[in-house]
């Protein structure tokens, strides 16, 4: 056998037996075992905190875990104390282990931040990571001071995340000798001198928060080995960097806000090894920046913050350069609303972009400046057929696609056309696309079809204006299924879906389903973890009074183990309607966890109507034996009326299997202490929170 650090177990001689004692120490036969062994079960924990705490168990684990890093190994450090993970590193360097990977994440408190970020990396140096990582979490409040980056000599790549810390230059002077990857997320002090001191850099990706420009000094030297660079922030000059990296191969550059964002050539005019380039902005004399690139592959370009001439004009540019062998991975439109956008001017933008053939398109709605009820009037138009997309994301405001150009969507696994943008004819797009994986629809129909042998995710949302008339769905690979509608209670469901696993449905009803003085108005399963859930949402009114058989109904789901009650009101007795519920077979056999949760906020108290009906029948306090599966019990809004003491003895008394209540006192909690202090006492298991 061996261990993961490749070496052989070998047997070593068992420590001697202990002492005739007690029995305890006569059994304890885990610790007789050799160190290899027991260095095996330490590996299975997979955390160095938990390996560490081993050492309290008795003298024989003690210090056992430094043992486990006798080769290249991964150290994860996260909610500890600095001053614990100094120590441990102190512990690792006298082992002398080799670290592959150091991740720390250290949570910002209110002082000290800067101090304790710095001495930490000070004492990492002495472990020499291969890779290192090092998280600083949001800090409490204001700014925090800056960060000291040590020279680490023997890494190759280091990433610091430090929103609000800035990063200083290195100290003491040296030299990161080995490093080819460096990623900050943060400020940086001073940006020339880091740099300088990593000859072999070849990625580099510097992302600011979007309060902060992204300060680039206009004299840093050469980057000879620079072939990766990503720029993400509010952007002063990037040129001063781009120009000193003569071997650049891949260009990623995001412009976080509206100002333009301009790429200058370097001074040669062109970057002759530029292969794949992504823009993300306000982008200006995009074709300028492209014929500079004589070697360019690869474009990914995101066109936000434009108005709808420059949107045209860059689109056009776009489209000269397609032809000439340029494959477009991503193209992302955001379409200035405000700009009068009239039906032929956005069947304008769809006919550019299905000549374009992007592989990825993402099209959304930039609504800055629209305040004129003009702005969103209801756009018809024909969906173009986009031959070469993979996926295809259109959120946007008040776009209706009534038809379907001819042609297949031959490519396409991910769609997506949610909120106002909807489409009536759901079921003919899912035939023409015979890959589709995922599809995010919104419905302005009243019946849906959808037939596919490939799609594994669907997700359906009615138009709050539209009533659902029945559904059909047919796909023998669907596993998980969200749906949204609005109908009627005995609104038509055919469902085929034979590997179904997740599976969310939100039904509103148009007119509400009635129990005696509770109104059902909507009705919900969800699994959670595998676990089916029935959410019921109630109303109260007073002014309805006829029955409903609601068992029939229940009868047809699928399998849930969670009922979850919710009332919008708190003057009605809901003890009856809750009874009525759990003696219904499927929900008496199937819950084993019962939530109800009541207005935090009640209103003020009023009184029922005269022959109100939620208190009925009078017999339901006296009831027994109906939760035969119960096992949870969580009550929310708890006000201590009368009638809620009443509810909650019945469920102790009928719930044979009842091990765990919880029940939370509403802001305006009316009851006694007393009542509860008694219903503590014969159950120890109920815990109240007030």
């Amino acid at each position: 056998m061996e261990l993961r650090s490749g070496r052989r177990l070998r047997r070593s001689s068992p420590p001697p037996p202990p002492p005739h004692g007690t029995r305890s120490q006569r059994m304890d036969r885990i610790s007789a075992l050799p160190d290899e062994m027991l260095l095996l079960v330490l590996a299975r924990l997979r955390c160095i905190r938990t390996a560490a705490q081993t050492s309290l168990l008795s003298r024989r684990w003690r210090g056992l875990w430094i043992g486990l890093w006798t080769s290249p190994t991964d150290l994860t450090f996260r909610g500890l104390a600095p001053a614990t993970i100094e120590t441990l590193f102190g512990r690792f360097a006298t082992a002398s282990p080799q670290v592959s990977t150091l991740d720390i994440s250290l949570s910002q408190g209110c002082h000290g931040t800067r101090g304790a970020a710095n001495s930490l990396l000070r004492a990492a140096m002495q472990l020499s990571p291969e890779h290192l990582i090092f998280t600083l979490q949001e800090p409490c409040s204001g700014y925090v001071g800056y960060i000291e980056l040590p020279c680490f000599e023997r890494t190759t790549s280091i990433d610091i995340k430090a929103h609000h810390i800035w990063l200083q230059q290195p100290l003491p002077a040296g030299k990161f000798t080995a490093l080819e990857s460096l990623s900050v997320t943060g400020q940086i002090y001073d940006l020339g001198p880091l740099l300088i001191r990593c000859p072999r850099l070849r990625e580099l990706s510097l992302t600011y928060p979007d309060k902060y420009a992204l300060l680039i000094p206009h004299e840093h030297g050469e980057f000879p080995a620079l072939e990766k660079l990503s720029l993400s922030g509010k952007m002063v000059n990037p040129g001063s960097l781009l120009g000193s990296s003569k071997s650049l191969r891949e260009l990623s550059v995001t412009q976080l806000d509206t100002c333009p964002l301009r790429i200058m050539l370097p001074p040669s005019g062109e970057f002759p090894m530029l292969e794949k380039l992504t823009l993300s902005g306000n982008i200006a004399e995009l074709g300028i920046l492209l014929n500079g690139c004589p070697r360019l592959h690869v474009l990914s370009v995101t066109l936000r913050g434009m108005r709808i001439h420059s949107l045209k004009a860059a689109l056009a540019t776009i489209q000269k350069a397609v032809p000439l062998g340029l494959f477009l991975s991503t193209l992302g439109v955001e379409i200035p609303w405000r700009d009068d956008i009239s039906a032929a001017r956005f069947a304008y933008l769809l006919r550019t972009m299905e000549r374009l053939s992007p592989q990825e398109l993402v099209v959304t709605a930039n609504l800055e400046g629209c305040y004129a009820s003009e702005h969103f009037q209801e756009i018809k138009a024909n969906l173009p057929c986009f031959a070469h997309a993979t996926s295809i994301e259109m959120n946007l405001q008040n776009v209706c696609f009534k038809s379907l150009k001819p042609g297949e969507f031959c490519r396409l696994e991910r769609l997506s056309l949610p909120r106002l943008c909807n489409t009536i004819d759901i079921g003919t797009l899912v035939t023409r696309c015979p890959r589709l994986r995922v599809l995010k629809v919104t419905l302005s129909t009243g019946k849906m079809t959808v037939h596919s042998a490939s799609l594994q995710i669907l997700d359906v949302n009615w138009n709050s204006n539209t009533e659902c008339h029945g559904i059909d769905i047919v796909t023998p690979v669907l596993k998980q299924l969200h749906v949204k509608v609005r109908a009627e209670w005995d609104v038509s469901v055919s469902l085929s879906a034979s590997m179904l696993e997740n599976l969310s449905w939100q039904c509103w009803y148009m007119s509400a389903l009635v129990f005696g003085s509770w109104c059902l108005e909507s009705f919900g399963i969800q699994t959670m973890e595998n676990v089916m859930c029935l959410h019921l949402n109630a109303n109260a009114n007073s002014q309805l009074d006829a029955e409903l058989n609601f068992a029939q109904e229940v009868e047809k789901l699928p399998c849930f183990s969670t009922l979850e009650i919710n009332f919008e009101a708190d003057w009605h007795v809901y003890g009856a309607l809750v009874l009525q519920l759990l003696r219904m077979r499927r929900i008496r056999v199937a819950t084993k966890r019962l939530e109800v949760n009541l207005p935090w906020w009640p209103e003020a108290k009023q009184a029922c109507p005269q022959n109100c009906h939620c208190d009925k029948p009078k017999n339901w306090r006296r009831q027994s034996n109906f939760c035969t599966s119960l096992e949870e019990v969580e009550i929310r809004g708890f006000n201590g009326e009368d009638h809620e003491h009443d509810f909650l003895r019945l469920i102790l008394k009928c719930s044979p299997m009842l091990k765990s209540v919880i029940v939370q006192a509403s802001e305006v909690f009316r009851g006694h202490a007393t009542e509860l202090s008694n219903i503590y006492m014969a159950h120890p298991f109920v815990k109240f929170f007030k």
